[in-house]
Formats: C-alpha cells, structure tokens, sequence
C-alpha cells in the first residue's frame, strides 16, 4: 500500500462493531502498522445500517481530507464495493479523490478499486470446489485433507492526480514558397518569351535548377 503511492491520512475501513471477528484483528493490525510509521490513521466501523455516501462524504469533508482507505471487506462491503469506489474516486465540484484498497484483486478488476494485496480469491474457491469433489466422491476424508493457505499476491497503485500544464505550441516550420525552383520574387512567368521572341531565363541556383527544369518543359509544347 505505502509502495503503491498511496498516502496519508489513511482510513482504516471494515465491520468491526462489537469487536466482530477476523475483521477487529484485521483492521488493528492495520491500524498499528500505520500508526508506528507515524501516519495519520484512524479505525472507521462500518455496517449493513450505515450509508456509504454519507461515510465517504465526512471523510472528504475532514480537514484535512482523507486520501486513502484500507477497506477490510464483508460482505456488505464486498457487495456495494463499486459504489464505494464510485464514492471515493467522484471528484464533481472539487471534491476530493481518495485511493482505496482492498484484499481481493476482483475489488480492483470488476470493481474499480485502485490496489490489492491478499490471498487469490480464485484459487481458495478452486481449491474448496476440489475438496468439496474429493469428499463427495469418497476419494478422501476431510480429515485426511491438508489445510490449506492461497498464496498472496498484490496489484494497482494510486491513482496519478496530472498536474494542468499549458503545452508550449511548438514551432512550426513554414515551408518556403520555391516559387517554383526560381530564386525569390521571380516567376515562371517571367522566363516565358514573348510572342515570337527567344528564350530567357533568369539566374537560376545549381541546387534549384534540376528541381526548376521539369517546370520549364511544360511550357515547350
């Protein structure tokens, strides 16, 4: 999370009402992690009762705002996760952006979520679908299953607020009128002769020349 680029102050966000269980232990290891690296931190209860806009909206009016949330999902939270992000990234009317993050990678994928660090959601119910086999197959017991531990892995970052720059205008070139292949203020025209009269030619440039010569045969029909 401090690697992604997410900063402080954080929220540490989860259903933890009445010491509830793994979330209580969740969210103080959290909690502790940021306080003892001397974030500003704070322990936020959330449950089926309260409202989502209205939460995120106090965190952004606190002052200062609030920028990051670690949400510990149940789940209510996992359920209404894109409408927490929708909340905490909506910037209408200056409102502030705040990053989130989650255990799951499918906060971040489906969900809109910025970052992720945990277990594979996908490979613990893999797993569940293969013992729930074994066992309904009376290929194995439960007893004779090993516990089993997904492997952790992690993803996404904050997101990169672009500072407004004003783009220089690059210089164009202009490209020079070669009038032609003729030195400058000198026509074609003018090498044409006159009604029964020679030809004349103005001086004209080696390196303009081959380009001029072509032009020239197109009026010695």
């Amino acid at each position: 999370m401090l690697g992604n680029g997410f900063q402080a102050p954080f929220v540490v966000l989860g259903n933890n009402e009445k010491g509830q269980e793994p979330f209580q232990t969740a969210m103080t290891h959290a909690y502790d992690y940021l306080n003892s690296l001397g974030h500003a931190v704070q322990l936020q209860t959330i449950t089926p009762l309260d409202d989502i806009p209205t939460i995120i909206s106090a965190f952004k009016a606190q002052d200062p705002p609030i920028k990051s949330i670690y949400v510990c999902s149940d789940p209510y939270l996992t359920v209404n996760s894109k409408l927490l992000n929708d909340e905490a990234h909506d910037t209408t009317h200056g409102s502030p952006y705040i990053d989130t993050m989650f255990e799951i990678k499918e906060h971040v994928d489906e969900h809109g979520g910025n970052a992720w660090f945990g277990s594979n959601f996908l490979e613990l119910f893999e797993k569940a679908a293969y013992y729930a086999h074994e066992i309904m197959t009376h290929t194995a017991t439960p007893d004779k299953l090993p516990n089993y531990i997904s492997s952790l892995s992690g993803g996404g970052a904050a997101h990169t607020r672009k500072k407004g720059s004003k783009k220089k205008a690059k210089n164009k070139k202009k490209l020079r009128r070669r009038n032609n292949g003729f030195p400058r203020n000198t026509s074609l025209q003018s090498a044409l002769p006159p009604p029964g009269g020679p030809w004349t030619f103005p001086a004209v440039n080696f390196c303009t020349w081959p380009r001029a010569l072509p032009r020239f045969r197109q009026y010695r029909v």
